[in-house]
């Protein structure tokens, strides 16, 4: 079976069979998968797989899958390590092609754990089948209301976001991250685990075409076949943007990884080559990559690296522009339209240039009129690739400087990225309200904004070259990324 097919069964599954499913539930202190999913709203067949019970959550139970009347395009198993093998079997029996495994202690344990793993996988593949996991949270799609994952989930607004990790605190931790300011939790989330079978390659290639997904976020501990993952990578970047978060770069920090999925980390300065060859996003730490998933989601791309900026602060201008010329952007050059347009709002001892501290000209002429004026002029400005701004967070006595409608309006009109650093004790909800348009990227860090910013025209530049790497790879260049990937290949 084709790998877009098993992985279609895998977050579109139409009918779902819960192995070792359990009657105890959330009122019971326990985190019980059937439960989640019948919350969630999934609409396809739910088969309870329990000798025990005639009934699990509304929903008829069966002692054995082989009672199932009809077919089954999925298998959830949550059984204990030794009883794996067994329920793999009868799931290839059951013409079953997709199986997740949750349970822990096999490859991420000891000896015997790697065994009973090698065992499962050689049974599943003997019979055409495919696993994800073991030690996985599952998978989450909210655009089908499947959800298999151990953590209740409300809906909200769905994004264009895959999550791919090799450990379930990054799919917690995102879902969770979004639930909190009100959206629903990203769009397709998959927990590899140990990635026995499915990898971070299979996951592309179903994502490669996917509808519903323009970004594209992974979370690294490991790859296992490094050779085909460049191959898909360097497809789907073509179409996607993949962000990647690798883990274990020390000596110390691959160990722990190790003991955690049983996954080979590698050398690090290999990840970062073949993360450029591929035309992939690194980020540094987890506070980076969510400011790149907002700036690759929210933001159109950057055509250069001439920013302007405007604020009532001028200690705001000045870090703005510290920031900018930190992560290699600068300050745009204003065009003579430009100063000519905003002339008159400024006292004539003022130089009008970038960056702009408006406080005198909004005293004068009024603040949401001076910002709405100096907004424009510099998005429609040719010296300029994108716009930095100031807007203020603060309870409705200050409504006077709330920017938040003029922002949201503006940026509409234009093609060009906007950061805007907000600032008050209403910081959540102006940030909420902002890229709820998806055409910001609101940030409380100018410097992790900049850096963001700077970002996006990185990849631009990537893109450029992953042509040229392909034909010197494919020239056979065996000091470049061919030999490079035998090195993270075990």
């Amino acid at each position: 079976m084709r790998t877009n097919t098993v992985m279609k069964n895998f977050l579109e599954p139409g009918a779902v069979a819960v192995v070792g499913a359990s009657r105890r539930g959330l009122k019971e202190e326990s985190f019980n998968p059937l439960e989640y999913m019948v919350q969630f709203g999934y609409q396809g067949k739910i088969y309870p797989i329990n000798p025990n019970a005639d009934e699990l959550f509304g929903l008829k139970s069966y002692p054995k899958l082989e009672d199932v009347p009809g077919e089954v395009d999925l298998a959830v198993i949550t059984l204990p390590r030794n009883s794996l093998p067994q329920a793999v079997k009868e799931c290839v029996e059951k013409d079953i092609k997709s199986i997740i495994i949750y349970t822990q202690g096999l490859a991420d344990a000891d000896e015997q754990g790697e065994s009973i793993q090698s065992e499962i996988v050689e049974i599943a593949r003997a019979g055409g089948a495919r696993i994800l996991g073991p030690n996985t949270l599952g998978i989450i799609n909210v655009f089908n209301n499947f959800h298999t994952v151990f953590a209740h989930v409300e809906g909200g607004r769905k994004l264009p976001l895959a999550v791919v990790s090799q450990s379930g605190i990054f799919m917690v931790r995102s879902f969770l991250k979004w639930v909190q300011v009100g959206q629903a939790p990203l769009g397709k989330l998959v927990d590899l685990g140990n990635a026995c079978d499915i990898d971070h390659a299979d996951v592309l290639e179903y994502l490669e075409d996917d509808p519903d997904i323009k970004v594209i976020v992974l979370y690294i501990e490991g790859i296992k076949n490094g050779r085909r993952f460049l191959e898909v990578a360097r497809r789907v970047t073509k179409k996607k943007t993949i962000l990647a978060l690798k883990m274990g770069r020390s000596e110390q920090a691959a160990r722990v990884v190790a003991s955690h999925t049983g996954s080979l980390a590698g050398r690090d300065e290999v990840y970062d080559a073949v993360f450029r060859q591929c035309g992939i996003i690194r980020a540094e730490d987890l506070d980076e990559m969510d400011d790149l998933t907002q700036a690759f989601l929210n933001l159109p791309p950057m055509r250069g690296k001439r920013v302007a900026m405007f604020s009532h602060m001028g200690s705001v201008c000045s870090m703005g522009t510290d920031a900018c010329g930190k992560h290699g952007l600068e300050m745009a050059e204003l065009s003579l339209e430009t100063v000519e347009r905003l002339h008159g709002f400024f006292p004539h001892w003022m130089p009008i240039r970038n960056p702009i501290d408006f406080w005198l000209a909004a005293m004068g002429h009024g603040y949401k009129r001076v910002y709405q004026q100096i907004f424009e002029a510099l998005l429609e400005d040719k010296n300029v690739d994108a716009v930095a701004c100031l807007a203020p967070a603060f309870p409705e006595y200050y409504d006077s400087i709330n920017p938040i409608e003029i922002i949201k309006q503006t940026t509409a009109r234009f093609n060009k990225p906007v950061l805007v650093f907000v600032y008050g004790p209403l910081w959540m909800q102006r940030k909420v309200e902002l890229e709820e348009s998806n055409r910001v990227l609101a940030c409380t860090s100018l410097d992790e904004a900049m850096k963001a910013l700077a970002a996006l025209l990185r990849y631009s530049q990537l893109n450029e070259q992953v042509s040229k790497v392909v034909e010197i790879d494919d020239a056979g260049d065996r000091e470049g990324l061919s030999f490079q990937l035998e090195k993270i290949t075990p």
